[in-house]
């Protein structure tokens, strides 16, 4: 079992930062699935992309826009709320945006300014990542 899910030890890629409804692209600019799906898929195809990279890609407004993805069943089929949401509390804004921080210091998170420095940080193509 796994010591912080209630079930048998299972392939979650989304274990880092969670993609939700967002933009997935792999290690060459592309995008590469519908990103509504559910997070077993999501992950299933993340693992077949090019050298397994994949990333997520969203705005300034992401912690905004969670919200209403997970209200309008757009983050991915089994998120019935916040990924790290304790259980019968509603949505907490304040806490997603200290959990994206943490990822942040972890590097699982890069922080960008321009389309340009996100792919260059990324190591894609800026220009096939700009087609997007």
């Amino acid at each position: 079992m796994q010591k912080h899910e209630p079930h048998a030890a299972v392939i979650h890629l989304e274990a880092g930062a969670a993609s939700y409804g967002f933009l997935h692209v792999n290690a060459n600019g592309q995008r590469f699935k519908n990103e509504d799906v559910n997070t077993q898929s999501k992950s299933c195809t993340k693992e077949m992309q090019p050298d397994g990279i994949a990333w997520t890609i969203y705005d300034s407004r992401w912690a905004d826009q969670v919200k209403s993805q997970i209200d309008n069943n757009l983050a991915g089929g089994l998120f019935y709320g916040q990924t790290f949401q304790p259980w019968g509390q509603g949505f907490n804004k304040e806490m997603e945006i200290d959990v994206q921080k943490g990822h942040i210091r972890q590097g699982k998170v890069l922080v960008a300014d321009s389309l340009d420095e996100l792919a260059q940080k990324m190591h894609v193509p800026a220009a096939q990542l700009k087609k997007l």
